[in-house]
């Protein structure tokens, strides 16, 4: 279940790749605690609406429960890849100069889209703390890495493809949900 954790942790910071890129497009750079505050903020979205699943379990049964945390997850990714595919997905706008207020908005812009993961996991059975942990480790290295990617490539444009990778991983936890 560890690993699955992980998988879904790694879908849900998967947009953080797609903004560690745009910042390092524009040849900024954030210091360890900006990215670290960044990261923070989804996974913390993350923790709140787990806990919140973790209630709406409560009042169905379990099996039935796993079942529609897996077909929600499903869903969920298949709308993203539906939405990639017609190049429907909204770029987040990065200020010249990142400042604190400006991260916060960022933060919670990522933080919006590990919700209805976060939900959708709770009732799938994940744990909340480790998902919410391993959330902030991968969204501060996804940051990171979208950073350093783009300045070494200078310009190249990987946005879309971390964001299938990320809808694809979601249906395979769905389905694995359902079947394990």
């Amino acid at each position: 279940m560890l690993i699955s954790t992980m998988i879904l942790a790694i879908a849900a910071s998967s947009d953080s790749i797609v903004l560690g890129i745009n910042i390092g497009v524009k040849n900024e750079k954030m210091s360890i605690f900006s990215i670290l505050l960044l990261s923070l903020i989804p996974s913390l979205g993350t923790l709140i609406s787990m806990c919140f699943g973790g209630i709406l379990k409560d009042f169905i049964p379990l099996n039935i429960a796993v079942i529609l945390g897996g077909v929600f997850l499903i869903i969920l990714g298949l709308k993203s890849l539906k939405e990639i595919l017609k190049n429907e997905v909204t770029e987040l706008k990065i200020p010249e100069k990142v400042i604190s207020k400006d991260i916060l908005m960022l933060g919670l812009a990522l933080a919006v889209n590990n919700i209805t993961l976060g939900l959708g996991g709770s009732i799938a059975g994940y744990n909340p703390i480790w998902t919410s942990v391993f959330s902030l480790i991968f969204s501060f290295l996804f940051i990171y890495i979208g950073m350093f990617i783009a300045l070494k490539l200078n310009n190249y444009n990987l946005s879309e493809v971390s964001e299938v990778i990320g809808a694809i991983l979601v249906i395979i936890l769905g389905i694995g949900s359902i079947l394990f």
